[in-house]
């Protein structure tokens, strides 16, 4: 017999309905195959999107492989902005690079023809690699580059917190940052591939971030805390050696779509203490704990919705933990994983 695929749908439907306390609602449609039907309508709103960045074009500078990335950069930022452009090839540095409000910084692509690389030249001494640990930025692109720690996974596979080993990492020491981009990036073979803290207006899109790993459970390859208006889209974040694909805490309006999530030591996407957080056409597969997981150790998800994704081949297909609310999950697919679902409440347990 094909394996069974599981819908759950919002509240106020007919027939094979479980309702849960939380404001969960499931029903379970015994399937001749794993495709999905068509879903019925969602009744819950959007997450709102964020603001994209607002480049500016007063000054251009290009920069060849061995010529300093950081002097370009300060030079656009104290003109007002505008955008540092790397030649193709392998630009080695031995310090982190600090970005700055109003610039972006670009390369010629992260994969194959014209591949433009910043890649680490001091192994485990390096801190990170793209640098927003002063905060107060706003307007910043990062765009079309591979971001190469060059560590291998015995190098970065750390006990405690090593505070270093970071690809690109942004939070707010200073003051908050907003609108900033992350597009067509490659970043692996870090501890942690991209971390924002503090954040509003957050894209992160077209990109392949993976490999990545360090602290066991904890370094990921996204991770994303107090992020407000988030957009993660069309972009794969895998086989990251110690953690999820995607980790999100305290967070609020995060946006997943179109992304793949697969072969992650731990988890694939994982929203934990957050509200207001869609997962839409997503893939997770081979994670060795849950798939996509709505609220964990840290609290539960407040109003979420799970629409049209697949997860087959973890631990936990589908999971919602019994402190999240208001939960809405239409025409997705689980099969093929120890537990295709697990949608808790303090008085329903689907199984």
């Amino acid at each position: 017999m094909p394996p069974r695929t599981w819908f759950i749908r919002p509240a106020l439907l007919i027939g094979g309905i479980a309702t849960m306390a939380a404001g969960v609602v499931v029903a379970v449609l015994p399937m001749a195959s794993a495709s999905t039907t068509t879903p019925k309508a969602a009744t819950l709103p959007p997450a709102v999107r964020p603001v994209p960045p607002a480049q500016t074009t007063a000054l251009t500078r290009y920069v060849a492989p061995g010529a300093s990335i950081q002097n370009a950069i300060n030079e656009v930022a104290e003109a007002g902005g505008g955008t540092v452009e790397l030649a193709s090839g392998t630009h080695s540095i031995t310090t982190p690079i600090a970005l700055r409000s109003k610039v972006t910084l670009t390369g010629q692509a992260s994969t194959g023809t014209g591949l433009t690389t910043i890649r680490n030249a001091i192994g485990t001494d390096m801190t990170i690699m793209l640098d927003g640990r002063a905060g107060g930025l706003s307007d910043v692109v990062v765009t079309k580059l591979k971001v190469d720690c060059a560590l291998t996974e015995a190098q970065r596979a750390y006990t405690v917190d090593p505070n270093r080993n970071y690809g690109v990492y942004v939070t707010d020491t200073s003051a908050a940052n907003d609108r900033i981009m992350l597009d067509s990036l490659q970043i692996t073979s870090c501890a942690v591939g991209f971390h924002a803290t503090g954040t509003a207006d957050l894209t992160v899109r077209n990109s392949n971030i993976h490999d990545n790993g360090g602290l066991a459970k904890r370094f990921h390859n996204v991770s994303l805390n107090r992020v407000s208006k988030a957009l993660l889209a069309n972009s794969t974040f895998t086989a990251s050696t110690s953690g999820n694909g995607l980790d999100v805490v305290g967070s609020s309006n995060i946006s997943v779509e179109d992304v793949t999530a697969s072969g992650n030591a731990f988890r694939g996407i994982r929203i934990a203490a957050s509200s207001h957080v869609d997962i839409l056409t997503c893939l997770a597969t081979n994670n060795a704990d849950a798939g996509i997981l709505m609220g964990s150790e840290a609290g539960g998800i407040r109003r979420f919705r799970i629409h049209s994704s697949t997860s087959t081949g973890n631990r936990i297909g589908i999971a919602a933990s019994s402190d999240s609310s208001d939960g809405e999950v239409l025409g997705n697919t689980a099969t093929n994983n120890a537990v295709d679902l697990d949608i808790s409440s303090t008085s329903t347990a689907i199984r």
